[in-house]
């Protein structure tokens, strides 16, 4: 009996390392910041789907930025958000640089947005680590613009 208890936590044990041992590689391929003006040349080979980018957005977006209509997060929604004039939501406390961007969100600005990093410019309240996969930052983009009221 207690062989098999021993047996079955060394299973549990090496799933566990496995599960974490997958995360650690995906994190390394799509979450690392995007390098100024170097190609990901070790990930260009990933093959992007829909419902990739979806799972990215709900993962690294949804924690903060709402997904869906009539539901309120920490940061200002997405749903809506192409076409929308950067800093204009209401009800949400902006940095006065977002505030003061002559700019409307577009696919090309929200590309722009996600290919950086905003950890280091400290006048501003969003926070990412930004998509360096330009593949999956693109089918992102898409999906975020299908976010619609």
């Amino acid at each position: 009996m207690n062989d098999q208890k021993s047996s079955g936590t060394i299973g549990l044990i090496a799933a566990i390392a496995a599960a974490v041992a997958i995360t650690f590689a995906l994190v390394v391929v799509l979450v690392q910041p995007a390098q100024a003006q170097q190609p990901q040349t070790q990930s260009n080979n990933l093959e992007v789907t829909p419902k990739m980018a979806a799972m990215t957005v709900r993962q690294r977006c949804s924690n903060c930025h709402a997904i869906a209509p009539d539901v309120n997060r920490f940061a200002p929604p997405l749903v809506g958000l192409i076409g929308r004039k950067a800093g204009s939501f209401q009800g949400f406390a902006y940095s006065d640089k977002i505030k003061n961007l002559d700019m409307t969100w577009t696919a090309a600005a929200l590309n722009d947005w996600l290919a950086g990093t905003t950890f280091k410019t400290p006048d501003i309240r969003q926070r990412h680590v930004g998509i360096a996969h330009p593949e999956l930052r693109k089918a992102v983009v898409a999906h975020i613009a299908t976010l619609q009221n």
